[in-house]
């Protein structure tokens, strides 16, 4: 019984001793600067001065009170909900598509995954292009269909700014949200569906 119970402790110590670095590097990593973070927020230190005081709950108070801190955590709430339930829905219809048998599948689910293989930077600038205030492509095919008869400027004005995030947002989120509702809709059998 002793020797069962010294070599299970060497088991746990070889653990222990096995994950101390990978422990180590998160604490040092992520758990210091978090705290640090939260301890700088109760302080009123200013940018490129060392000298801090304790300002206690005073910056959490003036930033509550900001009129500006409340637009744009207003803004952040309608683009997270805007896009979340704009991938929901894109990506369940899709799923549904992809589902069914039809000619060129496999060529459509590669385009489907084209906003994973797209660099971020490259995709910003081909946003920033569609979305242009002078030659924006999508004012031109909206004009070309006759669904538009002025001009929108997308990132100028605030509201459409915020559209466009959306959009921009459920692209690149919609084919990963894809995949995992086609693999969800995969894991029911064919004759739930049908009784359904």
């Amino acid at each position: 019984m002793i020797a069962r119970r010294t070599l299970a402790d060497r088991e746990d110590v070889l653990g222990v001793a096995m994950l101390a670095p990978a422990l180590a590097y998160v604490i040092l990593l992520v758990g210091v600067p978090f705290v640090l973070a939260i301890l700088l927020s109760f302080s009123n230190a200013t940018a490129g001065s060392l000298s801090f005081g304790w300002a206690g709950w005073r910056n959490y108070a003036t930033i509550l009170a900001d009129p500006i801190f409340l637009r744009s955590l207003r803004n952040t709430a309608i683009v997270t909900i805007g896009s979340q339930a704009l991938v929901v829905a894109l990506a369940t219809a899709a799923a549904q598509v992809f589902r069914a048998a039809f000619h060129g599948k496999r060529l459509a689910r590669l385009v489907l995954l084209l906003p994973w293989a797209v660099p971020v930077s490259l995709a910003a600038i081909a946003w920033t292009w569609i979305f242009d205030s002078t030659f924006s492509v999508l004012n031109w095919t909206l004009k070309a269909a006759h669904l538009l008869h002025g001009w929108l400027y997308w990132l100028g004005d605030p509201g459409l700014a915020l559209v466009a995030i959306i959009i921009v947002q459920a692209w690149r989120v919609f084919p990963f949200a894809t995949v995992i509702v086609l693999a969800g809709l995969s894991s029911i059998p064919q004759d739930v569906v049908e009784a359904a």
